[in-house]
């Protein structure tokens, strides 16, 4: 691979590795010790949440954090999506979560929620949310009021 002008990263270890396997925030790739960043991590975290292993991108969310890296909203942002689509309750956790590790939410975090409600018919729990939107001053968006518009709809 070297040969041919590309250095490995952590997302190739993660690749070819298949996963973190306990290496903690460094991969392997051809015997060489390789960092995975949080940009890694987020790569693997949007993958396992795309194929339904939310309970692993748990395990990776928790090792990012065990290991030093510093998440950001993405980190969070990804998980969260993935919540939205079967336990509404673990995406406004992960919301506190985030909050707890002073990480401000911002308009992709609310939206994701405020959408999910307005979907189930919950646009009371959505309004809740706008209003705690605008109170960490968070600007609602077009798709903030467009949720609530096919809500109420």
């Amino acid at each position: 691979m070297e040969g041919c002008g590309f250095l490995p990263c952590g997302f190739l270890s993660v690749v070819f590795d298949g996963h973190l396997n306990g290496a903690g925030d460094h991969g392997f790739f051809d015997g060489k010790e390789i960092m995975i960043d949080e940009c890694t991590y987020c790569i693997l975290l949007n993958g396992l949440c795309k194929v339904g292993r939310i309970e692993k991108a748990e395990e990776v969310l928790a090792n990012l954090v065990h290991n030093g890296v510093t998440p950001s909203k993405i980190s969070y942002n990804i998980p969260m999506n993935a919540y939205c689509e079967g336990d509404v309750k673990k995406a406004t956790l992960a919301i506190e979560q985030m909050e707890e590790r002073g990480l401000q939410p911002n308009h992709i975090t609310f939206n994701t929620l405020i959408s999910k409600f307005c979907e189930t018919g919950e646009v009371e729990q959505a309004k809740t949310w706008v209003k705690r939107m605008i109170e960490k001053d968070v600007c609602p968006t077009v798709e903030t009021y467009n949720s609530l518009i096919h809500g109420y709809g």
